[in-house]
């Protein structure tokens, strides 16, 4: 679920569920929606799509792979999971500890009906199959993969296997069968395991309170207190004292001790949403309670012990805020020993059908309501700048007014999106500049493939939207891909979409 609610409420409104999902049977009529089954398909026209707690599987060939050079030469690793992930780290499916050329998380694998994929995670040295560097490429039996010291082969037989795909988390808090949810769901699992901090990206409204909460849930601390802190939400004159507590007179108006944040997620997790806003002052007191875990509160000469699990989230680019001084680059590798890219909604419109399910059950258990083939189409073409909240107050605002038990296209309200509302993206560089600087780098004999392709990508996307005026849907037409991928790439490029009245 995707609103904050306690870890009470949660497991009562699951528990109702599942109580009343005998007496509503899934009803079809014309290819729409019910809100009514967890057993069985959501509509006829979209058969794949499940309920919340249902897990799809996939019929592969059995794979092993295997360590043929390097210190863990001999150890192999059968291929049982659709995500697996390569590394230093203990919470790597294959651990190659001795490996000193190894990053902590270097690669992952994807394992599919048809292919087995290979994706590098950001190492520093970088994957290479048959001596050839590659960042995102298909790992077949007969070549060789090498990362770090070691060089890994690809067994495979004839003989098959069913792979579970679940398309919920453990916590059942989450649902997705987009890949990019799966992939979050494989995660979940490894870090619940671990006291590894985590930072969580994405937009405002893509559920990470609801991801954080999740991996606490899953964690062997989901006996503490989760404490969730929005340092966004909280006045710059008390965010001190609330984080680290105060005794009584500490200040003028500390009529009473209080315990602070640090030592109430004692035991529990920590979750400090939008960390991005942590004022530059109290950014080195945070990375000393994470190194000494030991707080003073306000007012004390004694240093209390604290043992909490850390999860961080943030909607901004903190990596250009290091770059321009306002946030610690020591803290910001403190936090992110593992990031996890929360995708948009309109990144994951396949879970659409999915979403809608759980909040029809949450907000309307007892009512049979059906959503219209038109109107979740309509609700499949909308961008959603407001993500996962700006869904769920779609379809609460729908039950508010609806008449009867069908939710129909005039029953949702949908706000106007431009362009500029999905991202607020800094000025760029003249195109000019940026071909020159495109030049430069093709004459560099030391620059990598990856970045001679993104910036002939960035080129190319800024001049087609120039040409275009600036205009998205005749941009994505011109070089025929979806608008939702162009999005993507604006995003990743900072490419600058200038509003209607500078446009003229």
């Amino acid at each position: 679920m995707y609103n904050e609610v306690s870890n009470l409420v949660v497991d009562q409104k699951i528990k109702s569920f599942l109580r009343k999902r005998e007496r509503h049977p899934l009803v079809k009529q014309n290819g729409s929606i019910h809100s009514n089954s967890f057993e069985q398909t959501l509509t006829s026209k979209y058969p794949t799509a499940q309920n919340p707690f249902h897990s799809n599987s996939l019929s592969i060939q059995t794979f092993v792979i295997e360590v043929v050079e390097g210190p863990h030469k001999g150890e192999s690793l059968s291929l049982d999971k659709e995500v697996v992930l390569i590394g230093r780290a203990e919470w790597c499916d294959l651990q190659l500890l001795n490996d000193r050329w190894l990053s902590k998380h270097h690669c992952e694998l994807h394992i599919s009906s048809d292919e087995i994929r290979v994706k590098d995670l950001g190492s520093r040295n970088g994957i290479y199959l048959d001596e050839l560097r590659v960042y995102d490429a298909c790992f077949l039996p007969q070549t060789r993969l090498r990362v770090g010291e070691s060089v890994l082969a690809l067994n495979s037989s004839s003989e098959e296997k069913v792979l579970r795909i679940p398309y919920h988390d453990d916590s059942c808090r989450l649902v997705g069968q987009s890949s990019k949810m799966r992939n979050i769901f494989s995660y979940m699992e490894r870090l619940g395991k671990q006291d590894v901090s985590t930072l969580l990206l994405g937009e405002t409204g893509t559920g990470k309170t609801s991801i954080a909460q999740a991996i606490h849930e899953q964690s062997r601390r989901k006996d503490g207190p989760f404490v969730v802190v929005n340092c966004g939400a909280l006045p710059a004159s008390l965010i001190e004292a609330s984080l680290f507590g105060y005794e009584k007179g500490a200040f003028t108006g500390a009529h009473q001790s209080h315990r602070g944040y640090f030592e109430q997620a004692h035991g529990g997790t920590l979750f400090l949403d939008e960390i991005g806003e942590l004022p530059l002052h109290l950014q080195p007191l945070l990375l000393d309670v994470l190194e000494r875990q030991q707080v003073r509160p306000l007012g004390s000469e004694r240093m209390v012990d604290v043992d909490f699990r850390l999860l961080c989230a943030t909607h901004r680019n903190l990596r250009g805020a290091i770059e321009q001084k306002l946030f610690r680059e020591d803290l910001y590798y403190r936090l992110a020993t593992i990031e996890l890219e929360v995708p948009a909604l309109r990144e994951r419109i396949e879970d659409l059908p999915l979403l809608i399910q759980m909040f029809l059950c949450e907000l309307a258990p007892e009512r049979r309501i059906t959503l219209d083939v038109d109107a979740l189409e309509k609700l499949k073409d909308y961008l959603w700048p407001g993500n996962i909240r700006q869904l769920r107050n779609t379809i609460e605002r729908a039950l508010t007014f609806l008449e009867d038990d069908v939710i129909r296209v005039d029953d949702l309200y949908l706000h106007p999106v431009e362009e500029t509302s999905l991202y607020t993206l800094p000025p760029s560089s003249q195109s000019s500049k940026q071909a020159q600087e495109l030049v430069d780098t093709l004459t560099d004999e030391t620059a990598p493939l990856k970045d001679l392709m993104e910036k002939v990508e960035r080129l190319i996307l800024q001049q087609t939207l120039q040409a275009c005026d600036w205009k998205v849907p005749p941009a994505a037409e011109k070089l025929q891909i979806s608008k939702v991928w162009l999005y993507n790439r604006i995003k990743k490029y900072d490419l600058p979409l200038p509003s209607k009245k500078e446009r003229g």
